[in-house]
């Protein structure tokens, strides 16, 4: 369920970040090469149109994704930390531990 933003580059932001969640390589600067900007400009404009800035919106859209996966699957804490781009499960435990007060396991 994929949220769209009236602005089309925005959306092209958004639709990228979706497609690569599960890489490990994922982050600012991933996304400004990806759309040939300069990291500030990229980040500015994030900001302005989303209201929020692009790395948190990478780190909950991680987030949301692990906990949908945790909460409907059964699918290790493993493969659900590698599918929403953590290659080290005490980051992945962190950030569900910071987000819900819960170990993933």
């Amino acid at each position: 369920q994929l949220r769209m933003h009236p602005d089309n580059a925005t959306n092209q932001i958004i639709l990228f970040i979706q497609d690569n969640l599960e890489d490990p390589a994922l982050n600012i600067d991933m996304v400004a090469d990806a759309f040939n900007m300069p990291k500030s400009t990229i980040q500015k404009y994030f900001l302005r149109h989303m209201r929020g800035s692009l790395g948190e919106y990478i780190r909950n859209e991680r987030f949301q994704k692990a906990t949908a996966l945790l909460q409907n699957t059964t699918l290790p804490v493993q493969e659900i930390a590698r599918a929403t781009g953590y290659s080290l499960l005490s980051s992945f435990s962190r950030l569900i531990r910071r987000g819900t007060g819960y170990s993933p396991q």
